[in-house]
């Protein structure tokens, strides 16, 4: 199993991202998804919209910075704050970012970035390492504040008062400063609930069998526009039909070619790919000319395809309508979803 998986066909060695570092403006933002939090805010310094990996909040960091000074002389404390200082400066990459101006200043990953395995690592997740190490010094802390302020021995409704005469909270207050600070501090990061929303039905035409009257043995299916990791659903079409046919790209990791073992995420991009990627997101049919039918009849060849299908979608009218002038004929509707039979001019 080892060969196959690092030697076997379609194996790949590396999978590179480039420099994917945190910028240290990061550290002190607020996650998108938090109590806090601005997601226009937060994206401005986020590698991508699942990747916001160090997003602590200014007060957290600066209470890390205090307690990492009061804690030090306990073995473990300081055990913790040195993991989560040296995962912190990792998280940044080969080269200190400073909100969003590249510094120049070279970074200890620069060392092991292009180490084997290590290349393909995302450096910015190693801020995600930093979360035990937070949570090992506020136990600590609170642990020492709770020694250090014993229960009193006077009535209950005194401990909200400060001792008469002195002017200095009585060890309750302490108790009750400290927790108060640290609602202050992690409130603002508590996580939010996530948007949640209804995910369409698989078309009848997969779940009814009716894709078998039109893929052949060695035929595909091309799913318009063609998925990929921001839109996965024709896999999902895929598995809902006991995964009865091949789809043309989609999501996975694999080669970069026959010939090439970088790693690469989903299939290469072709003509086609592209253009019908851009009318979805932008709603607007380009000029098809014989250029671009050409590119598609040689996109679909490479494909093998037999069918290509739209189902409801963003901008579906004028996918519909590129797909009827990159093929010079209308598509069908059948059990949900537009088809356009290709299998007499793949052939």
């Amino acid at each position: 199993p080892l060969w196959w998986q690092f030697f076997g066909p379609q194996s790949y060695q590396s999978l590179e991202h480039g420099p994917v570092g945190n910028d240290t403006a990061a550290f002190t933002r607020f996650a998108s998804e938090s109590v806090a939090g601005d997601a226009g805010v937060a994206q401005d310094v986020a590698m991508n919209p699942t990747e916001e990996n160090a997003f602590f909040g200014w007060p957290l960091v600066v209470l890390m910075l205090v307690l990492t000074v009061w804690l030090w002389r306990e073995v473990l404390a300081r055990a913790a704050a040195i993991a989560m200082f040296v995962l912190a400066v990792l998280s940044l990459g080969v080269e200190l970012t400073v909100a969003h101006e590249a510094t120049g200043i070279s970074l200890p990953w620069s060392w092991l970035a292009d180490l084997p395995l290590l290349e393909s690592v995302l450096e910015s997740r190693f801020a995600l390492g930093c979360v035990p190490a937070i949570g090992v010094l506020l136990a600590l802390a609170t642990d020492r504040v709770f020694a250090l302020t014993p229960p009193p021995r006077f009535r209950a409704p005194r401990w909200l008062r400060s001792t008469p005469g002195d002017g200095m909270p009585t060890p309750p207050s302490v108790r009750l400063l400290w927790l108060g600070t640290l609602a202050a501090v992690l409130v603002p990061i508590a996580p939010t609930p996530l948007e949640a929303g209804e995910r369409p039905a698989t078309p009848a035409f997969f779940t009814a069998g009716t894709w078998r009257q039109y893929v052949g043995p060695g035929g595909s299916v091309v799913a318009v526009p063609l998925p990929n990791s921001g839109d996965a659903r024709a896999l999902r079409w895929q598995v809902d039909a006991d995964l009865g046919f091949p789809i043309a790209d989609g999501y996975f990791v694999g080669p970069n070619g026959p010939d090439d073992k970088r790693g690469r995420y989903g299939a290469m991009r072709r003509q086609t790919t592209t253009l019908l990627a851009r009318v979805r997101d932008r709603g607007e049919v380009p000029p098809i000319g014989d250029a671009e039918r050409e590119d598609a009849l040689n996109d679909l060849r490479a494909w093998r395809a037999d069918v290509v299908v739209l189902a409801p979608v963003k901008n579906q009218q004028a996918l519909y309508n590129t797909v009827n002038l990159l093929l010079r004929k209308p598509g069908q509707y059948v059990d949900g979803v537009w088809i356009w039979d290709v299998r007499l001019i793949t052939a």
